[in-house]
Formats: structure tokens, sequence, C-alpha cells
């Protein structure tokens, strides 16, 4: 919670909506949240969304410094 920076209450809230998607499930007798197997696998995805949206975020940054550039070049000086 602290080395997220979440309150309490919006802690509460996330880990609800987890259980609830069964990503998570809670050990009573270890007292702790562990993975499931769709929660690993959501990761694992998620990972791959990650890295494929980064390339796209740099690709679209590319093309707007393209863009401005011909913008520039067919300006009137």
């Amino acid at each position: 919670m602290y080395q997220a920076n979440l309150s309490y209450k919006l802690l509460t809230k996330y880990l609800t909506e987890i259980r609830k998607a069964y990503l998570i499930s809670f050990e009573r007798k270890e007292r702790c949240y562990v993975l499931t197997s769709k929660g690993q696998e959501f990761l694992e995805k998620y990972k791959d969304y990650s890295r494929h949206n980064k390339h796209v975020e740099k690709g679209l940054d590319d093309v707007s410094v393209k863009r401005k550039v011909l913008e520039e070049l067919c300006s009137s000086r």
C-alpha cells in the first residue's frame, strides 16, 4: 500500500475488483493474496500489450515529427 502510494480505501477497492475478476485469491492459512493462473496469464498478456504499445507510441511520435517537418516545408516564408 505504501510502496504503491495508495490510500487504504483505494487499495481495498482495487483488491475487490481483481478478486472479482479471479486474478488473485486470498490464502487464509498464510494470510496473503496469491496470483491465480488467470492472473498470471493476465500479467503476461499485459506485458506483451505494454511492449507493443511502446512501439506504437514511438512510431506515432516519429510520424508527428515528420509531419511537422513537412508542414514547415510547405509554410510560406
